[in-house]
């Protein structure tokens, strides 16, 4: 029981802060930083007096605090301000919001370090203010569970457990969908013959990628065996008229679609105005890209001892090729290190007025791959892309293997690596201090050679980020759970593709499929466009209407695409008069895995915000109406060649339930109509205007962050400086006005 010494501090000054150790735990663990400011009788932040007061408090008296210790609140979460022309803008104000600081931080540090209760420096993202009040609950507190950063990727267990903690006990979606309904029964035209027709053509071309090119022959001196591809060609041609065949029964059934139902179903004919578009510019190429295909093989011995299949060359179709050996109009330069080679590629093309330099710049990362299962193989495969002696690599190997089967050691060492590349140490330094930290964690020694601190260093970054990888693809409980050794690269490519037939292709950074030849190799990879832009979760201005709308898309289509890495580091916003008027989202390959309806149901699994009504409310109309027009054989079509079938199940299972919450808000909001005979939606009443909709959504999560003590970054893509939750109530009531 506290003294009557305490009772009457408690009196005056509001409740004390907890134990030491509890009250350090709380400034490392939570985003809260600080909880050390005085409070009055209500609950609310005495500002003026708080430092100078707990600066002369001692240790002793802190940790006498009474037992029912203090309640942690943070401020209910700001949202947009709206201007008279009903615009969102940004502006900051002086009311409580999450994220963005108005109290002096160097100040409160200071006092922190005086009152003995924090002795260290990481104070850099204290918390703009928080209310302590009077009352028996003690914050909620992960012990010893490192804190997630809302801008970087979930790594490792540590940090998987502490995001599980954070939502536990946040009921998110109580009204899960068990059973999925068939796309026959979702998507609208699916009785009618014209979308047989589609469908059938689709089937046609679907069932001849496993045909098989003829193989390349050499003769007794290594060289083509002329006589041979002299008949391999007639047989190629074979081929090319089939396929070409094909293509055009494709356009011409999706042609048919937009002519007699282009008018009424709008929505959905825009998938298929997409599909056709695709189809037709691969069909007037196929022929030309299957003939540099096969020169290309003929050249390398790789690429000529494989099967070619026909998926190959649609693959191949659909990307682009730079020869930087012999092609004199372009150049290029090389970025990053190790793993992360990015080649940057400039090729003269004619001028334009888009374009008066004439120089198209493109970004090439050669084929990214989920590392093996098996330890040993995982790290044979990292090690044997650096110049180590055998000697260290065997026993690099040794050691690692067994670091990788005991949680702990290997989440301190990939910290450490982590740890000295961000400071930048130079190779000798980098090596000396990883011998060190391998004593530590394994009790093992190993001694590197001078000769090879460069390749020692290389190697072990390679080998955290391939850990770090295997993690994040397919170790984790929350993974994308993509299968070992199966192509990342491609998974940006499926993301930019989806975004196009979805009609959201300007918020994904274009990828595609690439090719190059360098050095006399053929190396096979994806271009990366430049997402452009800044990262929006800090400093950043208000949104626009159309970037309040992409965010809404983006929760959802993250959610279909199964995107587990959608951090606050992933995407941007670019900034046109003052605000944030377009999202741009890059680094997507950790998607489109075997991740079933069953692992997401009702919950956050790791970055994925699940589906329910308030998230569906905030999105166009049109945007809806698309995804109920998307069926199997469409994104098959655009994704086939480069995501297998249990990865499109599991596509097609997510897509189905979003679907159907779609239908179940229609039930249950008379203001929400679904037409089942041209399966779409549409509002009624005040719903009917999208901007009140997304203000009532965008309230939704910022209430729900607010009543777990999160801030709407947490729970949603949207920014917490850019968002003032005391301000939405009257947006609301202004729009209502102005629509009556």
């Amino acid at each position: 029981m506290p003294n009557s010494d305490n009772q009457q501090l408690n009196k005056e000054k509001g409740k004390a802060v907890h134990k030491y150790k509890e009250a350090e735990d709380a400034v490392n663990k939570l985003d809260i930083k600080s909880m050390l400011l005085n409070t009055g009788d209500n609950g609310q932040i005495n500002k003026k007096n708080a430092d100078k007061k707990w600066a002369s408090k001692s240790v002793k008296d802190l940790e006498e605090a009474p037992e029912g210790g203090i309640q942690v609140e943070v401020p209910a979460q700001s949202v947009l301000n709206e201007n008279h022309s009903g615009k969102f803008s940004g502006r900051l104000n002086n009311r409580k919001s999450l994220g963005e600081p108005s109290v002096n931080r160097k100040k409160l540090k200071e006092d922190l370090k005086k009152s003995k209760v924090l002795d260290h420096e990481n104070l850099d993202n204290a918390p703009n203010e928080i209310i302590i009040q009077n009352g028996p609950q003690q914050a909620e507190v992960p012990v010893n569970v490192e804190e997630v950063k809302d801008n970087q990727p979930i790594e490792n267990e540590i940090q998987e457990e502490a995001q599980m903690e954070r939502f536990k006990d946040i009921s998110f979606d109580n009204e899960a969908i068990n059973t999925l309904l068939t796309s026959d029964e979702l998507v609208p035209l699916k009785g009618t013959r014209e979308l047989a027709d589609v469908r059938r053509s689709i089937e046609a071309i679907q069932a001849v990628y496993t045909n098989e090119l003829p193989p390349i022959k050499l003769d007794k001196k290594g060289k083509l065996d002329t006589e041979y591809e002299k008949k391999a060609q007639e047989e190629m041609d074979g081929l090319c008229i089939m396929v070409t065949m094909l293509y055009k029964r494709l356009i011409d059934s999706t042609n048919n679609v937009l002519a007699k139902h282009g008018a009424d179903y709008k929505d959905a004919c825009q998938i298929l105005k997409v599909l056709s578009g695709y189809t037709q510019k691969e069909s007037e190429s196929f022929r030309e890209k299957l003939l540099e295909y096969r020169k290309l093989a003929i050249s390398d011995k790789t690429l000529a001892g494989k099967k070619t299949t026909i998926r190959d060359i649609v693959s191949f179709n659909r990307g682009e090729f730079y020869d930087l050996d012999n092609d004199e109009n372009i150049t290029y330069s090389i970025k990053g290190a190790a793993a992360s080679t990015i080649y940057m590629i400039s090729k003269k093309v004619p001028k334009t007025k888009a374009n008066p330099k004439g120089v198209e710049i493109v970004y090439f990362r050669e084929k990214d791959f989920v590392p093996a299962k098996d330890n040993i193989k995982m790290l044979s495969d990292v090690f044997a892309k650096h110049e180590l002696t055998e000697q260290t690599r065997t026993k690099l190997k040794e050691i690692l293997s067994e670091v990788l089967d005991k949680r702990n050691q290997r989440v301190d060492i990939s910290d450490a690596i982590s740890k000295y590349r961000d400071k930048g140490l130079k190779a000798d330094k980098f090596a000396k201090a990883m011998e060190k930290e391998i004593k530590k964690a394994t009790g093992k020694s190993i001694k590197f050679d001078a000769g090879e601190y460069e390749a020692v260093k290389l190697a072990l970054i390679d080998y955290s980020g391939a850990y770090a990888k295997r993690n994040m693809a397919n170790k984790l409980n929350n993974s994308a759970k993509i299968g070992f050794e199966r192509n990342l690269s491609d998974r940006n490519v499926a993301t930019s593709r989806l975004a196009t037939l979805l009609g959201i292709q300007s918020m994904i950074c274009d990828s595609r499929t690439a090719t190059i030849r360098l050095n006399g190799k053929v190396l096979q990879g994806n271009l990366m466009e430049d997402a452009g832009g800044k990262c929006t979760l800090i400093d950043s201005p208000g949104y626009s209407m159309k970037a309040i709308s992409q965010l809404f898309e983006l929760q959802i289509f993250d959610y279909i695409c199964g995107q587990t890495d959608r951090h606050f580091g992933n995407f941007n916003g670019i900034v046109k008069n003052g605000r944030i008027d377009q999202i741009r989202c890059f680094d997507n390959d950790m998607a489109f895995g075997n991740l079933r309806q069953k692992d997401l149901k009702g919950k956050f699994y790791n970055r994925i915000i699940p589906v329910r009504k308030e998230g569906i409310l905030g999105l166009p109309t049109s945007f809806i109406n698309r995804l109920m027009a998307l069926d199997r054989p469409y994104f098959e079509q655009v994704l086939g060649d480069i995501l297998n079938k249990e990865e499109l199940d599991a596509m097609e299972e997510r897509l189905n339930y979003v679907k159907q919450k779609v239908l179940q808000l229609a039930k249950k909001d008379k203001n929400v109509k679904w037409d089942d005979k041209k399966k779409q939606i549409s509002f009624s009443n005040e719903l009917a205007n999208e901007e009140l909709r997304q203000l009532y959504s965008i309230r939704y999560f910022a209430d729900l962050a607010a009543n777990k003590g999160l801030g709407i970054e947490k729970v949603s893509k949207f920014s917490p400086v850019a968002i003032f939750r005391s301000d939405i109530d009257d947006m609301i009531r202004n729009r209502k006005r102005r629509i009556q």
